[in-house]
Parts: structure tokens; sequence; C-alpha cells
């Protein structure tokens, strides 16, 4: 179960008095009024889906010429004591990323792992200290579908290759290659107040542990649902939950 709380601040619903000249063509009030009701219509954007919902990503993909530099960490902490005196288990798995859009609705992404960890003393898992690079992925997204108002769905798909080089909870070495196929969906509930979304993924791997033998096969089912709260342009997740199934063969 995972929560994630965010704010959005609204842009001013209010029209400033313009400082310039009235040098319109049509030469009368009307037009800048007019104007003015058109920019602030061009300030409202939809709400972009796709870090929206914490683990779960949403269908936007974007538009043409943007770009973003993105940074994950994720934590994992504390497992079962092997026996009598301390024991520990940390491990920061971090990515580093560059994406960016050449053309509407399509992202690409180039990636960078690296790890941190330190594991003492923990049932079936050997102690290791130590922090190393673990490989890199590129992201391939399409949005087939954008979410409005007047059609609330949001479809994409995206293409995850990776290689990675240590197994994320035991810490061993590996050399393994996967190819993640996510399906991405996203639902205005409630227009411009409540959203639902939810990813469903497939992930072949192949390779071999160091010592191991070859593959495992992973799907995931990761849902989650976001509010927002019209009073003051607030948006907070209601509940996520993931659920994965999976076979194993190390």
């Amino acid at each position: 179960m995972g929560v994630l709380l965010t704010l959005a601040i609204p842009s001013s619903a209010q029209a400033k008095p313009s400082d310039k000249p009235q040098t319109e063509q049509n030469g009368s009030p009307g037009g800048s009024a007019d104007k003015d009701q058109k920019a602030e219509k061009s300030d409202k954007k939809d709400v972009d889906t796709e870090h929206l919902f914490g683990f779960t990503e949403g269908a936007d993909a974007g538009e043409k010429g943007e770009q973003e530099v993105v940074i994950d960490t994720v934590t994992r902490v504390s497992k079962r004591r092997d026996g009598p005196g301390p024991s520990t288990y940390r491990v920061l798995d971090t990515r580093f990323a560059y994406q960016f859009n050449p053309i509407d609705k399509l992202s690409i992404e180039f990636s960078a792992f690296g790890t941190l960890r330190r594991q003492r003393n923990i049932v079936d898992l050997d102690d290791k200290s130590y922090g190393t690079f673990d490989g890199v992925s590129m992201e391939v997204k399409y949005q087939f579908l954008k979410g409005t108002k007047k059609q609330p769905l949001g479809l994409a798909l995206e293409v995850r290759p990776r290689f990675t080089r240590i197994l994320p909870v035991e810490g061993n070495g590996a050399n393994i290659f996967d190819l993640e196929s996510l399906l991405q969906l996203d639902v205005q509930v409630v227009p411009d107040k409540l959203w639902y979304g939810s990813n469903i993924s497939f992930e072949p791997a192949a390779g071999r542990q160091r010592g191991g033998g070859p593959g495992d096969l992973t799907g995931w089912l990761w849902t989650g649902l976001i509010e927002r709260i019209s009073q003051d342009r607030r948006s907070r997740t209601c509940g996520e939950d993931r659920r994965r199934a999976r076979s194993r063969s190390f």
C-alpha cells in the first residue's frame, strides 16, 4: 500500500487590466475582453497524469519539445534477523534519467542505475556492504488516447528494455536483460477532481545470476486513485494497490 500527497497551485482566474495603448484593429473595448478570455482559457491546461499516481504511471506522454531530468530512489529497509546480535538491511536503488519528446504523444527516456546497500545478519542473505553501478535502460512511450472532460479515458503503451547487474533484494551479482511492456490507462472519474489509474505489465527476463541458473517471468497489475480537492486545488492519493504474480527459476 502506498500513499502520495501532491499539491497543485492554480493560475489566477482574474484578468488583469492591460497597460498597453488601445491599438486594437476593431478599436472597441470588447475586443480586449475577448482576448483576455482566450488567454485565460489557454492558461488552463489539462492535468498531466504521468507522475500523478506514484508507482502507477499515468497515460500522458507530453508534447513535442518537452524535456525532463528525472531522479528516482527506491528504499528497502529492515528484514528478519538471523540469530542474535545486531542486524541491518538498508538498500538505496537510484535511477538517473533524461526524457524528451521528439513529436507529440511520444516520449523517449534513457536511464542509468546505481545501488547502495548494507546488509548484515539477515535470514537467507549474505553479509554485504557496497555501492555500485547497476545497469542501463531505455523507455519508449506512445499515447493513443488523451483523457479530457468529454472523453475521460487516457491510454498509452510503454516498452522498457533494461540491462541489470544486481539482484534487487539479495544483492548478488547477475547479468540480466529484461523487456517490460507496460499498458497504462487513467480515467477522469469526476472531471478535474477524481482520477483512477492502472498499469498492466508483462516482463520476460533472461540472464544468469553468478553461481545460479537463468531467467524469470514477471507480471504486474498496479492501480492508483487520485482525488483533487477543488476548494484549494490540492491533489491526494486515496489509495494504491500493487499485485505481483511471479514465477521464478533462480
